[in-house]
């Protein structure tokens, strides 16, 4: 009785240990099983981030498209015909003007109509031609309600170099859902897009929040701040696995959310069979229990090592997709120790060694001496310090040539901070350090011949101002040098004549100030009246306008900017100076040049016309080019208007452009170039 209660109690004790066992083993598959589907979602985030990257370049490559056709009607809508037919994603294509008011669209309900972007994110700052999103809208296109259909609208700004204008696509979202539908259904799966300002721009789930803002979760915030992320959340009382991935290139969150139930019913299952089986077997006999056991530890490292191995699977599929997809960067990857382990094709097609001639070494085969000890332990300490090195280098390959690389490398940790591997990313920039130095070169030789240019320009002003005053005093003084010859001076002519010659000095003497300041070099921005700048211009210029019977005609209010002054007076005087050289060569007496400075939405305006006639409209468009001039060579280099362009666009921060017009003064119908120049009003 004794031996059976302690068989009961024994078989008892081993039912309680092996039920709490399988729970045990249950629990730590669920969480292997948790493991693996957030490995499966963040796999599938990332390939999906990359397809929407995708569309989104194939959106900016559009709107390039159009922008070199929008001159010309017939071209832009044949060409936005083309791009609808084999684009199904775009709903419709509108161009707007710089108020914003639609004066093109594939679909003629949106005509005429003034698009509302205050929504549009993100706000630009420094690039105002970056792809902004618009809130996700309800609706079949901006005018057209639906229902059931919605669309994204997304709006960039191109310019044809005379006039902005911006262009509006709306993307169907039907299309997004039909593509991954397959997906989708199969894995009971979610796909959200959205901005980085929470609002929601697509769901694969739902229409009723689409526009609104999410809200923020912690596994948001970490996708923002470490670009993936990924874990278990409850979304509306429903449970999922969760992945975030930040896009490289547009202010988008994409995220795949799997049903949490759905994804482990297939565990749950297997769960509950096994705790029948083994329960019912283990309460018949003891034995059999044991090699339930053992048949079941057994089963559970099989499922162990099959979670392993299709995790092992899903890194080398991501890996690959790396690795293989992204060909034009050179990347290598090596163990703890630096030595290669593996290299992709743009290694070995830019460095010239096969995968063999380098498998096992390490990366210092490609070391040149362009850079010294120094440089190469800076880049280690902070590789150490950050686990991470950016920055330009320059290897030698196979032959001896040298080359330039933007060369990324990353440390690689495990969770217990033990260095894994290195991985290198490289990109060969020679050609392009090779452009840049030529662009540096010819911008210096430009600036030179333009310095130049404005020296002679201001040696033949002084020239022109300093006639009379020398004419005075050379007058006055051989004047009283006869008179003292012949003995008829007097003391009060002589003071009269001493009082002339002094002040046609002071004269000389304030226009050598006057000129003097306007070669003095800006050494920082400052605050500045557009009415000082004209001013200047004009005390230059104003004898050679004098005698050419030039008129002059200013309507200025008194308008301050930030910038460099005097940069800005070269400007209007090489623009003066052109009008000056079309308008001398007219024959009747209609020589008009008018200034006008007025401040159009917190901007600056300045406007300079003539009526000279105009520029002929087949060169118009190039008068800001290099070297491009309508002159004899005696007359000009042609680096006048684009320097200026160089200093409003790259010093100023304005913008400056051209157009021939007609328009009346006093009754007399007139015709000529007018320049416009925009500044930020301070």
């Amino acid at each position: 009785m004794k031996n059976i209660h302690k068989i009961g109690l024994s078989a008892l004790i081993i039912i309680l240990i092996i039920l709490g066992s399988v729970k045990l083993s249950m629990e730590n598959l669920k969480k292997e099983a948790e493991s693996s589907f957030k490995e499966i979602a963040k796999l599938q985030t990332s390939i999906f981030t990359d397809q929407i990257n995708q569309l989104f370049n194939n959106i900016n490559n559009t709107i390039d498209n159009i922008a070199i056709q929008v001159k010309d009607d017939n071209k832009l809508q044949k060409s936005i015909k083309s791009i609808l037919v084999k684009n199904s994603y775009i709903r419709s294509i509108n161009i707007l003007d710089e108020k914003y008011n639609i004066i093109y669209s594939s679909n003629k309900k949106n005509l005429n109509k003034s698009a509302d972007i205050s929504q549009y994110y993100p706000k630009p700052m420094f690039n105002n031609k970056i792809l902004r999103f618009g809130k996700a809208q309800k609706g079949r296109d901006l005018f057209v309600e639906d229902a059931i259909l919605s669309y994204i609208p997304v709006i960039r700004k191109i310019s044809n170099g005379v006039q902005n204008y911006s262009v509006l696509i709306n993307i169907n979202t039907d299309y997004i859902t039909n593509r991954y539908l397959e997906y989708l259904e199969k894995n009971s799966a979610q796909l959200d897009i959205i901005r980085l300002d929470d609002s929601l721009l697509y769901s694969s789930s739902s229409q009723k929040n689409i526009g609104k803002d999410i809200g923020i979760t912690q596994l948001y915030k970490e996708s923002v701040e470490k670009s993936l992320s990924s874990g278990i959340e409850e979304i509306e009382e429903q449970k999922f696995i969760v992945a975030y991935q930040l896009t490289d290139i547009y202010p988008l969150v994409v995220s795949v959310k799997l049903n949490y139930d759905e994804n482990l019913k297939e565990w749950e299952y297997k769960t509950i069979v096994a705790l029948l089986l083994i329960g019912s077997i283990v309460l018949g006999i003891a034995i059999i229990i044991i090699m339930l056991i053992t048949k079941y530890q057994k089963a559970k490292n099989k499922e162990i090592d099959y979670q392993k191995q299709q995790i092992i699977n899903q890194e080398k599929l991501r890996n690959a997709y790396i690795v293989y997809d992204n060909t034009n960067d050179g990347i290598l990857i090596t163990d703890e120790n630096c030595n290669i382990l593996d290299v992709n094709k743009a290694f070995i097609r830019n460095t010239g060694y096969s995968f063999d001639e380098v498998y096992g070494n390490n990366p210092k085969f490609l070391k040149s001496n362009a850079n010294n000890e120094k440089f190469y332990k800076k880049m280690w300490k902070k590789i150490e310090k950050n686990n991470y090195w950016h920055g330009e280098i320059v290897n030698k390959n196979k032959n001896g040539t040298l080359y330039t690389e933007l060369l990324t490398i990353n440390r690689i940790l495990d969770e217990n901070n033990t260095i894994k591997n290195y991985i290198g990313v490289f990109t060969n920039i020679s050609k392009q350090k090779e452009q840049e130095k030529l662009l540096e070169e010819k911008e210096q030789f430009i600036f030179h011949q333009s310095k130049m240019a404005a020296m002679g320009e201001m040696l033949e002003n002084i020239a022109h101002q300093w006639r009379q005053p020398l004419s005075v005093i050379s007058t006055a003084a051989t004047g009283s040098l006869l008179e003292k010859e012949v003995g008829i001076s007097s003391d009060e002519i002589d003071i009269e004549r001493f009082k002339l010659i002094n002040n046609s000095a002071q004269h000389l003497s304030k226009t050598i100030d006057d000129f003097r300041s306007f070669f003095k070099p800006d050494k920082e921005k400052k605050d500045f009246y557009l009415s000082n700048v004209i001013e200047q211009s004009l005390k230059i210029l104003t004898s050679k306008f004098k005698n050419r019977d030039i008129q002059v005609i200013q309507n200025i209010d008194n308008l301050k900017i930030n910038g460099y002054e005097n940069e800005l007076v070269q400007v209007v005087m090489n623009i003066l100076n052109n009008a000056r050289d079309v308008l001398e060569k007219k024959e009747d007496n209609q020589r008009f040049i008018f200034i006008d400075i007025y401040n159009q939405n917190e901007n600056a305006i300045i406007k300079i016309k003539d009526s000279g006639g105009g520029i002929p409209e087949d060169i118009i468009n190039k008068v800001f080019e290099p070297y491009f001039t309508t002159k004899h060579q005696s007359q000009g280099t042609g680096i006048g208007l684009y320097m200026s362009e160089e200093i409003v666009t790259k010093h100023l921060n304005g913008v400056i452009t051209v157009e021939n017009i007609d328009y009346d003064y006093n009754n007399i119908k007139l015709a000529g170039a007018e320049f416009k120049l925009t500044f930020k009003v301070v």
